[in-house]
C-alpha cells in the first residue's frame, strides 16, 4: 500500500468532527501564531461531544471508537 493510500485510511477512521475541524485549520492558516490560536478554538469545543466520550471509552476498553459524528 502506498504511503498517500495509508494516510486516507488513517484519517478515515479518525473522528469526523475532529477531521474537518482540523480541515478548517489548515485552509485558514495564514501564520504559525495563528495555526495555534485556530487550533485551540476548533479543537477545544471537541472535547464536549459525543464522539469525545466515544473515543474515552473506546481507549479504556481496548477497541476502536465508533463514531457518530455529533
Amino acid at each position: 500500500m502506498a504511503a498517500g493510500d495509508r494516510l486516507v485510511a488513517e484519517i478515515e477512521g479518525c473522528a469526523p468532527l475532529a477531521v474537518a475541524a482540523t480541515k478548517r485549520v489548515i485552509n485558514a492558516l495564514d501564520s504559525h501564531a495563528q495555526g495555534f490560536h485556530l487550533e485551540m478554538v476548533e479543537q477545544f469545543p471537541l472535547f464536549t461531544t459525543e464522539d469525545s466520550a466515544i473515543a474515552i471509552e473506546a481507549r479504556m476498553k481496548r477497541r476502536k471508537p465508533e463514531w457518530q459524528g455529533r
